[in-house]
């Protein structure tokens, strides 16, 4: 069984696990870097062809 998640997939749910931990940390520091990944995502989906992937 071939298990491969694209690229979106992958930021998309690191994004989410990343602000999600921003819940159990004091301050409000590592929400952006969820942004970030959610960014990433939307880059993913909307331009695939931009990826370092071959």
């Amino acid at each position: 069984m071939n298990l491969t998640f694209s690229p979106w997939l992958v930021w998309f749910l690191a994004g989410i696990a990343v602000m999600l931990a921003e819940l159990a940390v004091p301050g409000f520091v590592i929400i952006f870097f969820g942004l970030g990944c959610l960014g990433a995502a939307a880059v993913a989906i909307f331009a695939p062809d931009s990826t370092l992937r071959k």
